[in-house]
């Protein structure tokens, strides 16, 4: 993430990099709890406060795992209910860049 980031606010030699971004969240954010990562789960979930509601759930894991769960996405043009033949794309998405050999992972917001 932090690489992400970084890649929207400048590099490591600029004013504002992405610790410096990563600093200013954690200041707006409070860690209420947390979900570690288990091979069961195949994913981490974290609560905070003061993001946008009063309590805001991070979930961040398995593409597979975190598809089959969303009825929402954000697109382009917004955000948009989920469908079964979307969910189909989204996984066959990931399936390719798997198979290049990259890692993917998929974050939500509930």
């Amino acid at each position: 993430m932090r690489v992400f980031a970084e890649k929207l606010y400048g590099n490591g030699k600029d004013e504002k990099t992405a610790f410096s971004y990563t600093q200013e969240v954690e200041s707006k954010i409070e860690v209420v709890a947390r979900m570690d990562f288990t091979s069961q789960r195949k994913a981490m979930s974290t609560l905070v406060k003061g993001y946008k509601n009063e309590n805001d759930l991070f979930i961040k894991g398995a593409p597979d795992r975190i598809i089959a769960k969303s009825t929402k996405y954000m697109s382009i043009s917004g955000e948009k209910e989920m469908t079964n033949e979307d969910r189909q794309k989204l996984n066959k998405h990931v399936s390719r860049l798997a198979s290049q050999g990259l890692r993917c992972l998929a974050l939500a917001e509930i």
